[in-house]
């Protein structure tokens, strides 16, 4: 029913997934629901490549973050949120103090930003 290759191909992906530590671990309800959020501006008719750190707090709150389990304040639970995200390439976030405000949650947005920037320079 299709190509061996592809076949092949899919297997080894899936095999190769499964086995990647952030996919055993568990995240907190409000985390997916964050995600989902920022999924819905992304797709809005006037979809939303990035926003502040600020504005994603407020989403989180409204997303019930911080959970109980966390015991830690909600800023810092965004930020550490934050952080995983970053290390699964869903959203670019780095925690230093002249970018820390900045979230783009449209990674591609910035990758063909900079595919541009590359195919011009001369």
């Amino acid at each position: 029913d299709g190509d061996p290759t592809i076949l092949h191909l899919i297997a080894a992906i899936e095999n190769t997934a499964r086995n990647l530590p952030s996919m055993k671990l568990r995240v907190p309800p409000g985390w997916i629901a964050v995600m989902d959020e920022l999924n819905k501006l992304m797709s809005a008719e006037q979809p939303r490549l990035h926003l502040s750190r600020t504005e994603l707090i407020e989403i989180a709150r409204r997303c019930g973050l911080p959970h109980k389990q966390a015991k830690m304040p909600l800023e810092r639970e965004v930020d550490v949120m934050l952080g995983f995200l970053h290390s699964l390439g869903a959203v670019l976030w780095f925690d230093l103090p002249r970018l820390r405000e900045l979230v783009v949650i449209d990674t591609q947005w910035v990758i063909d930003g900079i595919s541009r920037i590359i195919r011009e320079f001369k």
